[in-house]
C-alpha cells in the first residue's frame, strides 16, 4: 500500500472514533505502555494532539512512577525533546501542539524508550507519519521505538522508503506488534 494511501485511511479510521470508543483504547494502551516501560528510566514521548493516542494520562503515570519524561518541541526542521516535570510546563507551539518551554534538552539517544505517534501502520511496524520525516530523522538514534496506535489504523503491506524507519513495536488497544520482516 502507498504511504499517502495508508496516511489518510490511518487518519480516516482514527477520527470514526467515538470519543467513548478513544477513552476505553487510550485507557488499554497506557496500561499496555505502562508494562513496557516498567524498567525504563529515560522516556521520550510524543504530547498527542487531536485524534491521536492519548499520552496525557500516560505522561502523568509515568512522571508519578519516577520516570523521566522528554517531549519534543518541533523546530524548523527537527525535533528537539526537553524533560518536563508535568504537563503544566508545556505551552502551544507550531501547529497549537503543547511543548516545553525549557532549557532541559535531552538527545534522543539518552532516551531507554521513544514513544511515537502514527497516521498509519502494518503489522510489521512500517508506520507512517505526517509526512515530515521529523522522528525518521531521529529514530535511528533511539535504543528502543514504540509506537501507539488504534488498531483501526492498521493498513496492508506500507511500502517504504529507504529513509523510513521501521518501529521496535506498535501497541493497540487490542495487541502489541513486534518488528518483523515481511515474508
Amino acid at each position: 500500500m502507498k504511504k499517502a494511501e495508508a496516511r489518510t485511511k490511518g487518519l480516516n479510521s482514527r477520527r470514526g472514533l467515538t470519543e467513548a470508543e478513544r477513552n476505553r483504547f487510550d485507557a488499554s494502551i497506557a496500561s499496555k505502555v505502562m508494562d513496557a516501560v516498567s524498567s525504563a528510566k529515560v522516556i521520550g514521548c510524543y504530547v498527542s494532539f487531536r485524534h491521536e493516542v492519548s499520552t496525557h494520562e500516560l505522561i502523568r503515570k509515568m512522571l508519578e512512577a519516577g520516570k523521566q519524561i522528554a517531549v519534543p518541541k518541533t523546530l524548523p526542521d527537527h525535533l528537539e525533546f526537553h524533560l518536563i516535570g508535568s504537563l503544566e510546563e508545556l505551552k502551544p507551539g507550531i501547529w497549537g501542539i503543547p511543548e516545553p518551554d525549557n532549557d532541559r534538552i535531552i538527545l534522543p539517544s539518552q532516551t531507554d524508550i521513544m514513544l511515537v505517534p502514527l497516521s498509519s501502520f502494518d503489522e510489521y511496524c512500517h508506520r507512517t507519519g505526517y509526512g515530515k520525516g521529523y522522528y525518521d530523522r531521529i529514530l535511528p538514534e533511539c535504543r528502543m521505538s514504540i509506537g501507539l496506535a488504534y488498531e483501526c489504523q492498521k493498513c496492508g503491506l506500507i511500502e517504504t522508503d529507504p529513509w523510513d524507519q521501521t518501529l521496535d513495536r506498535i501497541i493497540t488497544e487490542s495487541r502489541v506488534y513486534l518488528k518483523q520482516q515481511p515474508e
